[in-house]
This record gives structure tokens, sequence and C-alpha cells, in this order.
């Protein structure tokens, strides 16, 4: 399943048939841009980078069904906008939300969706998953892991204190979460991927 990605045309392709490898490129080079794009609509960032996981998420359950990376970067942002929607029922009044919302013609996707319970039982499945998966590193490997995501350091500052390269850590990074891949399911990975990337937001 988590096949190599190549530099080509494929990538798509590849994602389609699940592979974590393309799965991980596509978020990289998504993830970021919406959350902002959700941080912009909901003014509070731990909510934005909750939907961020909940759309890619959503995305990846119905990968079969999307043409192309165009169809892809649309489909996500609607997605997104869904949830957002779907958030704000909840958290508030049905009334402030039909004030809210009303004219929004997105509202009928709403109902497609997993429950907020099942979701949330996925994350703590895949936080256990990640502690395990996490022992079964060498301990150098795990240490880099550690001090970069968990720790919030730098590259360099990382190498600094274990008296190493910079590209030496680079390497140890790229080697842990290829092992994660090969330990996790596709939407654990993909959960693990958004689990990290929300220390470079500060939350």
């Amino acid at each position: 399943m988590n096949n190599h990605v190549d530099n080509s045309s494929n990538e798509f392709e590849q994602f389609k048939n699940g592979s974590t490898d393309a799965l991980q490129v596509l978020f990289s080079r998504y993830h970021e841009a919406l959350f902002f794009y959700l941080l912009k609509l909901s003014g509070d960032r731990m909510v934005a980078a909750s939907l961020v996981t909940d759309a890619f998420m959503t995305i990846w359950d119905r990968r079969d069904h999307i043409e192309d990376e165009t169809h892809f970067k649309a489909y996500l942002y609607i997605t997104a906008r869904c949830k957002f929607i779907s958030q704000i029922r909840k958290d508030n009044t049905r009334k402030k939300a039909e004030q809210v919302f009303a004219s929004s013609a997105d509202t009928s996707h709403n109902d497609t969706y997993e429950s907020p319970e099942d979701r949330e039982r996925m994350r703590i499945h895949a936080a256990a998953m990640l502690r395990q998966a996490i022992k079964k590193l060498p301990v150098q490997r795990r240490t880099v892991i550690y001090k970069l995501y968990f720790e919030g350091k730098k590259t360099f500052q990382v190498a600094m204190e274990m008296g190493l390269a910079n590209q030496t850590i680079l390497n140890h990074k790229a080697k842990a979460l290829k092992f994660l891949r090969r330990e996790l399911t596709g939407m654990e990975f993909l959960l693990v991927l958004a689990g990290l990337s929300l220390i470079r937001y500060g939350l």
C-alpha cells in the first residue's frame, strides 16, 4: 500500500490507490493554506486545526471519487467549509446558525459526514497507535522525533544538542516518518501528520 511516490503525473493516482507517501505529499502541500483559510473563518486556531484534520480524513475516505488534483483541492476546501458550518451549528443556537449561513448552498452535504464522536474515537485510537509505533524506533531516531515535534525545536538546535550534522537529523526524521507509514494505516498516519503539524501552529 505504501509505495514510494515518484515525482511524476502518477502522484495523484498513487494517492487514489492508497499510498500514504502520496497522502503525505498532498497533506504537506495543502494543509497550511487550508489552516489559515479556516482560521480566517473561525477566528480560532484550535478549531481551524481540527477542521483541517477532519477535511483531510473525509477526502482520504472518498479518494476514489476524486478525478484529479484540481478536483482534490476544490473538494478539500468545500469539505472544510461544510465542516465549519456544521461546527458552528453544533456550538451555537440553530437560530444564530441560520442567520449566519442561511444563504449557503453547501450545507446539504453535512448529513453525509461521520459523527464527531466517531472522529474522536479515531483520534484516540491513532494517538495510541502513534505512541506504540514511536516506541519501536531506534533510540536516536526516537530522540530526534521527540525533540523536533514534541519539544518544537528547530533542526539546527537538535543537531547542536545531539552533536550531529543538520543533514543527519533530517535523515533520521525522514526514516522515522517512513517507518510510521509502514506501521500505521492510511487514516492513522493522516492523524499523525495532522497532530505533528499542530506544533508548528503553537497548539
